[in-house]
């Protein structure tokens, strides 16, 4: 799989590791979702259904900023 990010998160594939450190549990719809993050980078890591994905900075922080900029101009 390419670890190159464009619109999302990158969908670990199944065997690889990622180092990781938990920062808590929740649930979803009656799935258990482990929240943790990269112990090198520090980006979002979410396991949901036995799956983990990571979140690219550069890629989260832009879908931040337009989600910002969408609920402002609805505001005007």
């Amino acid at each position: 799989m390419n670890n190159q990010i464009i619109t999302g998160p990158n969908v670990i594939e199944k065997g690889n590791i990622i180092m990781r450190e938990s920062v808590g549990q929740g649930d979803y719809e009656g799935e258990k979702i482990i929240l943790a993050h990269n112990t090198f980078t520090g980006a979002p890591v979410i396991t949901y259904k036995g799956r983990t994905a990571e979140w690219n900075w550069e890629t989260l922080i832009k879908g931040a900023i337009d989600a910002i900029d969408t609920v402002l101009a609805l505001e005007e």
